[in-house]
């Protein structure tokens, strides 16, 4: 499972060089006409433009990305061989370099599928500290309903060795501190769909990356000298189902 998810997710890595950094685009909260205080958490600022993105056709992504300061890499068509598209772009973010992937679904021409990554040598540990996750879990909460409409259901909280496994929201946050500096890495899961499977515990990030289900997974993880902490958002409305 690990290899796999490196290696989609390596793939636009190899570009990666510098540029400036992303702006945030300002959003308004409708709930509340005096706005609530927008947390400075990178994630939780990250997982909202991301979402925002499904659903929208490659070429009016890819505009309003590059709107935002991110330097366009290149596209795949057929990306994996199949009915893919992959738009891959660089950033950066202080002193880490970023990536972010948005796959399309060619068909539909439509995106079904974005990644947000952040990498260095070694991260910042304002972005692994214990309380940047429970800052992450608390603004996502349980359940985190995407900008489709969908709304997801948290799943599990896994270590990449399975020493640590967590299938409900409330263990996860009781438990945070034995998973979120494990010398292996983990990876969390909100979707609308649960597997039943014990072993598919694992499988989240391939069935979201695939768009054969909608949701969103956060991952910390090691890999070349590297640490990485990205996020994956996807909705399986806008994917040609072929399974």
């Amino acid at each position: 499972m690990k290899k796999i998810y490196l290696m989609i997710s390596l793939l636009a890595i190899l570009f990666v060089g510098c540029s400036k950094n992303p702006s945030n685009p300002a959003t308004d909260n409708k709930d509340n006409p005096e706005q609530k205080k927008e947390s400075d958490n990178l994630i939780v600022k990250k997982v909202k433009i991301i979402d925002s993105l499904l659903g929208k056709k490659a070429e009016d992504a890819k505009s309003e990305l590059k709107g935002q300061g991110w330097n366009f890499l290149e596209n795949e068509s057929a990306y994996g061989g199949g009915d893919k598209g992959l738009y891959t772009f660089e950033g950066t973010e202080g002193k880490h370099s970023t990536t972010l992937m948005v796959i399309v679904d060619e068909t539909k021409d439509k995106v079904f599928y974005v990644e947000y990554q952040l990498y260095a040598p070694s991260l910042d540990k304002a972005y692994t500290s214990l309380d940047f996750y429970k800052e992450i879990f608390n603004e996502i909460t349980e359940t985190y309903t995407l900008s489709t409409g969908e709304k997801c259901k948290f799943r599990n909280i896994i270590t990449w060795d399975a020493e640590n496994i967590y299938d409900t929201y409330s263990a996860a946050i009781a438990n945070l501190d034995k998973v979120y500096n494990n010398p292996e890495g983990f990876q969390c899961s909100w979707t609308n769909e649960k597997l039943t499977d014990d072993e598919e515990q694992f499988y989240y990030f391939e069935y979201l990356s695939e768009g054969m289900m909608s949701g969103m997974y956060i991952n910390h993880d090691y890999y070349n000298s590297q640490e990485y902490l990205s996020v994956g958002i996807a909705s399986s409305k806008y994917r040609t189902q072929m399974y």
